[in-house]
């Protein structure tokens, strides 16, 4: 595993790097933010990173090989870029982890995308308590986990629009279709907005899908430069969108306006956020990194 630190986004070269053993010790509760973006590598195809609030900490989705092998697992990362676990959680025999890909807390719980699962475990205990069956899922990826415990699940099923879905997984485990169609423009990323709206990253076109709460109506939708996009974070004044094809990370403002924040961070998947730091939590799907990217004032 290393840590790298990158120069402000106009510059390209490393500077520095420092080694870190997967057994280093836990940094201090409560570190300071990273004054730069931070490299952290040595993971396994890692596909999203969530912030974890209690125990002060970033959850890694490491999907490992690509198929039916239970060879997916959890990494636990401190603030400060050092790998406090790197296989924190693993799969069983009884309770097999293939493809963890989208990843959310609630709870003291952790939910993994793996499709066609959605697997549930404890934090404290490390064990899995559920696994939720998505019947005829494509590809499950994204996820959030409402205040109420509702789940979420993007599923971009096929090139076949019908395909296209978003899953609802009720606190008491029923799984649902909560909206599909061409409209979800084939749906990636996924997030909660502030009003409880469904904020889609769209892949077959360039936009943010905003869903209502209540219907799964589409109830808005903002254009974002060419590219197909994963991750999505929610700020108070807008929106932080990643384009692993581009690639790119922009900063979107609530009147649709984009700017390009970062151009360097290669393969941008799956993005987190830690609110306590405003640092943007960036999965670099095949360079086997994760970017710690502070966002500043």
């Amino acid at each position: 595993m290393k840590t790298t630190r990158i120069l402000p986004l106009a510059a390209a070269a490393l500077i520095g790097a420092c080694g870190q053993d997967a057994d280093a010790p836990s940094a201090d509760a409560g570190a300071a933010a990273p004054a730069e973006a931070v490299q952290v590598t040595g993971f396994s195809n890692p596909e999203s990173v969530v912030y974890d609030p209690e125990g002060d900490r970033y959850l890694v989705g490491n999907v490992g090989g690509f198929g039916p092998d239970n060879d997916g697992f959890i990494s636990a990362v401190n603030p400060d870029g050092t790998i406090a676990e790197l296989r924190f959680i693993e799969g069983s025999d009884d309770a097999p982890l293939a493809n963890a890909l989208g990843t959310g807390v609630h709870d003291g719980m952790l939910y993994v995308a793996d499709s066609p699962y959605v697997r549930v475990f404890d934090l404290e205990s490390r064990e899995p308590v559920a696994a939720h069956m998505v019947e005829n899922a494509g590809f499950l990826n994204d996820l959030e986990v409402a205040a109420d415990g509702t789940v979420y699940v993007s599923d971009m099923g096929s090139e076949e629009p019908e395909s296209w879905r978003v899953i609802q997984i009720s606190p008491d485990g029923t799984v649902s279709v909560f909206a599909e169609g061409e409209a979800l423009q084939r749906p990636n990323g996924l997030e909660i907005d502030n009003d409880g709206r469904i904020v889609l990253g769209a892949v077959a076109a360039p936009m943010l899908v905003m869903l209502s709460p209540d219907s799964g109506e589409v109830e808005q939708t903002i254009t974002l430069p060419d590219g197909g996009y994963d991750g999505v974070v929610i700020l108070d004044d807008g929106y932080i969108v990643s384009d692993p094809f581009g690639p790119g990370i922009y900063r979107v403002g609530l009147d649709g306006e984009s700017t390009l924040i970062s151009d360097t961070i290669e393969q941008p998947a799956s993005l987190g956020y830690d609110d306590t730091r405003n640092v943007v939590l960036v999965p670099q799907l095949q360079q086997n990194a994760i970017t710690l990217l502070p966002l500043g004032d």
